[in-house]
This record gives C-alpha cells, sequence and structure tokens, in this order.
C-alpha cells in the first residue's frame, strides 16, 4: 500500500503535537518559586502584604523617632529638579 505525502504530513503533524504534549509536563529547568518561613532580614515571609488602593505599601520604622527625611536631591549623580527624575535611556 503506498502512502501519499498528505497522510505522512498529518501523520507528522499528530506526532509532533504529541511530543509537545508530553515535553509540556517535563521541566527541564527547575522553575522559581517563593519559599514560606523567614527571610533573612528576619521579615515574615508568610503573611500577606496589603496593597493600597493606589498601589502604595504602609511601611511602619521601629526605631526612628519623628518624621523621616526622604528628600531626593541626585539620582545616579544627576541632580533632580522639581517633579522630574533624570532618566537615561540605553
Amino acid at each position: 500500500m503506498k502512502t501519499d505525502a498528505y497522510t505522512k504530513s498529518v501523520l507528522t503533524v499528530i506526532a509532533l503535537c504529541l511530543v509537545v504534549l508530553v515535553l509540556r509536563g517535563v521541566d527541564l529547568v527547575p522553575r522559581a518559586t517563593a519559599g514560606a518561613g523567614t527571610a533573612r532580614q528576619g521579615i515574615p515571609t508568610d503573611r500577606p502584604i496589603f496593597v493600597n488602593n493606589d498601589g502604595s505599601i504602609n511601611v511602619r520604622l521601629q526605631g526612628i523617632e519623628g518624621p523621616l527625611n526622604v528628600n531626593v536631591s541626585a539620582v545616579g549623580g544627576n541632580r533632580v529638579y522639581g517633579d522630574k527624575l533624570p532618566v537615561q535611556n540605553k
């Protein structure tokens, strides 16, 4: 019995799809996942982090009394003027 080019191409496509399905479940490179427990700095990582509606996160600093000065005067050696940060395109 003689098989034509159409049958060979269809069987090749089916075989390739089966190979893709089999290799999909095999992890050739281990995946990076976040683990539970305590981080190196003593910050527990098994608690959820609550994010505000605007995307910011509330942070409480211990051992600091009064307001913390966070005025940025320069970024990477470039002065900051007003509300514009210097950006370099690479």
